[in-house]
């Protein structure tokens, strides 16, 4: 994908066939990682509130555009793909 392009294709190859917001999920463990690195133990208080609101965001930009968008090929998605956690498939 071409930065300043605009795709009508839902992309769930590479890091996209794991989770559904790899940047929400990478931008929570990186302010886990700066709090327990720099010992800002109090920055851990925060932690839930920083997950909730990439949750809400994740959540509004699902359900205001992306299903929207693409619909029934959305919802089959996010069956199979968790939002920040892989889903892994169990074996038979």
């Amino acid at each position: 994908i071409q930065p300043n392009t605009i795709t009508k294709k839902l992309n769930t190859k590479g890091i996209y066939s794991f989770v559904r917001h790899p940047i929400y999920f990478g931008n929570n463990i990186y302010f886990l990682g700066w709090s327990l690195t720099w010992e800002a133990i109090y920055c851990l208080y925060f932690f839930p509130i920083i997950v909730f609101l990439n949750w809400l965001q994740a959540f509004l930009e699902e359900k205001y555009i992306l299903i929207v968008e693409f619909g029934n090929e959305y919802e089959t998605y996010k069956e199979k793909v968790g939002m920040f956690i892989p889903k892994w498939k169990k074996k038979n």
